[in-house]
C-alpha cells in the first residue's frame, strides 16, 4: 500500500497539502537566497549592472516589497524582482522576502513521494531477503 491514498489527499485543504508536499505554503515569507534559482538570466544580468551603478536604489524596498518566486518541480525560481534580489546579494543578506506561488500539484507530489518511498521499502525488503548470507 502506498504512503498516501488519493481519496484521503483529495479531502485535505490545499494549504495542508502544500505544507505536506513541499514544506511551505503560498504567500509572503522569507526564503534563503541560496535556495532561489535565476529563471531569466538576461534580467539578472541587467539588474547586476544597474545595482552596480546605484547600490542603494533598492535598499528600502527589500523589506517591504517581496520578490516573486515560483516553486516548480522542487525548485524555487525567481520570476520578478531581480534588482531587489541582486541588492540583497550585494548587501550580503542570507534571505529575502518573497511572494511564493506553488506551481506544482501537491497531490501528485505526495503520491510520487509515497510511490518512491514504497518502492524503496520493497527494494530494501527484497535485498534483505535475497542477499542474507550472500558473499559481498
Amino acid at each position: 500500500m502506498d504512503l498516501y491514498e488519493l481519496e484521503h489527499l483529495q479531502q485535505l485543504p490545499t494549504e495542508q497539502l502544500d505544507r505536506m508536499a513541499f514544506g511551505v505554503t503560498q504567500g509572503e515569507q522569507r526564503l534563503p537566497l541560496d535556495q532561489i534559482r535565476i529563471k531569466y538570466l538576461d534580467d539578472y544580468e541587467k539588474a547586476l549592472d544597474y545595482v552596480a551603478e546605484c547600490p542603494a536604489c533598492y535598499e528600502e524596498a527589500l523589506d517591504t516589497e517581496p520578490v516573486e518566486v515560483a516553486l516548480e518541480r522542487g525548485v524555487y525560481w525567481l520570476e520578478d524582482g531581480h534588482h531587489r534580489y541582486v541588492t540583497a546579494e550585494v548587501r550580503g543578506d542570507q534571505d529575502i522576502l518573497v511572494d511564493l506561488t506553488i506551481k506544482d500539484n501537491p497531490v501528485e507530489a505526495l503520491l510520487r513521494q509515497g510511490s518512491v518511498q514504497s518502492a524503496r521499502q520493497q527494494l530494501q525488503r527484497f535485498s534483505t531477503v535475497c542477499c542474507v548470507g550472500a558473499p559481498v
